[in-house]
């Protein structure tokens, strides 16, 4: 059985992200229209977590969503 994220989308920008906690997690871009162009996560050798995961790709999406957990590798996998 595969999870999903089913948080609302947000806009991926440069003081969203600034707010992000620096925990693991999984992440997902979109293109405007709501479709799924990318799927990561935030690791243990993450620096800062979710938030430098999205900052190296500020730019490649106008929307972003989160999920803080620390089973990311499953989390990631069933994305």
């Amino acid at each position: 059985m595969k999870l999903h994220l089913e948080k609302p989308w947000l806009e991926f920008s440069a003081e969203r992200v600034a707010r992000l906690p620096g925990q693991m997690g999984v992440f997902q871009l979109a293109d405007d229209a709501g479709r799924v162009v990318y799927i990561g996560f935030a690791g243990g050798k993450s620096l800062f977590g979710l938030r430098s995961e999205l900052e190296k790709r500020l730019g490649s999406a106008p929307q972003f969503r989160y999920e803080v957990n620390n089973q990311y590798q499953t989390r990631w996998r069933d994305s």
